[in-house]
């Protein structure tokens, strides 16, 4: 139970900060720091972070049919 809980959460963890890095990488273009985000651009990278992770969290692989 324990285990399959935690392999639940890594993978949506995983999920999660993949999508922040890859919104991260579009958003800061050019010679732009952190500094330079705007607010929305922030929203959207959180907002991003919470997609991959709740959508992959509680996912199972369902065999074959």
């Amino acid at each position: 139970m324990i285990g399959r809980y935690l392999t639940q959460t890594a993978k949506a963890l995983y999920a999660a900060a993949w999508t922040t890095l890859a919104t991260l990488a579009v958003t800061l273009t050019g010679n732009q720091n952190f500094g330079d985000l705007t607010t929305l651009q922030w929203v959207i990278v959180a907002g991003a972070a919470l997609g991959g992770f709740g959508g992959v969290y509680r996912l199972t692989n369902k065999p074959p049919a």
